[in-house]
């Protein structure tokens, strides 16, 4: 759980039917992602935002989507790949105050031959060196 002035990005999942579900109401309220994976059998689009830029994993087509690039997966079995990793930050010293955390979104496909991710970054402090494709394979 988080609140969404600390995460920088929060997801938007698209359906079949043409519904959509945000990770926050308009009321600031989270949905958990577990609603994703429920209905993830009808899932067409899994985006990340901050109300600015995006990126995408398109479901129908399985091609990672990002404002700079587009990459289409390659081996059989695609799966979403979507985790966040949030660091805690405290200053050391005489006032040992806890600072604004680091917020590290993770999004990608995977499949029987490779995995594609990004490693997209919100907060402060050091920024990943890149914002390419770390791709894997696997044979």
């Amino acid at each position: 759980m988080g609140r969404k002035e600390d995460l920088g990005f929060y997801w938007i999942a698209e359906f079949k039917d043409g519904s959509k579900i945000e990770q926050f109401t308009k009321d600031g309220d989270e949905i958990l992602y577990k609603e994703v994976l429920d209905n993830y059998k009808n899932l067409v689009l899994f985006s990340i935002t901050d109300g600015k830029v995006v990126y995408s994993v398109d479901l129908v087509k399985w091609k990672m989507i990002t404002p700079d690039k587009t990459y289409k997966s390659k081996g059989d079995n695609p799966k979403l790949i979507y985790f966040r990793r949030n660091q805690i930050r405290m200053s050391v010293g005489i006032t040992q105050k806890l600072l604004a955390p680091r917020v590290f979104h993770h999004i990608g496909i995977d499949t029987d031959d490779e995995d594609i991710e990004m490693v997209v970054f919100a907060g402060q402090g050091m920024r990943p060196e890149s914002k390419d494709f770390k791709r894997k394979k696997k044979k």
